[in-house]
C-alpha cells in the first residue's frame, strides 16, 4: 500500500505548464490595461480550475500552470476565454515556449 499512497501524493505535486500564442484580428484588440490582465488571468483560473495563468506580451502570451488531466479542457476554455475577447483570435499552443513542461511543487 506504500506505493498507492506515494502515487497519491505524486499526483498532486505534478502540475504541467502550457504556453499558447494568441494571435489577435487586429491590434487594437490586444490586451494593454493591467486591471484586463489581472480579470481574463482570473477568469482562466477560476473556469480551468488551474493553479495559475500569466498572460504577457498584451495578451499575446498565455502560461497555463494545472494538473495533468486536464490538457484538452484547458485548451478549449483558454480558446472561448479569448474568442469573447476577439471573435477571430486564434489560440495555438506552442511547445517551444514552456522551457521545462512539468514542475513540481516543493
Amino acid at each position: 500500500m506504500p506505493f498507492a499512497r506515494n502515487s497519491a501524493i505524486m499526483e498532486d505535486m505534478i502540475i504541467m505548464k502550457r504556453t499558447y500564442r494568441i494571435t489577435y484580428s487586429s491590434k487594437s484588440k490586444l490586451i494593454k490595461d493591467a486591471d484586463k490582465i489581472k480579470e481574463v488571468e482570473k477568469s482562466i483560473v477560476e473556469e480551468a480550475g488551474a493553479k495559475s495563468a500569466k498572460i504577457e506580451d498584451e495578451g499575446q502570451i498565455v502560461t497555463v500552470e494545472f494538473k495533468d488531466e486536464n490538457t484538452t479542457d484547458v485548451m478549449a476554455i483558454v480558446v472561448n476565454i479569448f474568442r469573447k475577447l476577439d471573435a477571430k483570435s486564434e489560440v495555438t499552443y506552442r511547445f517551444e515556449l514552456n522551457g521545462c513542461n512539468a514542475v513540481v511543487n516543493a
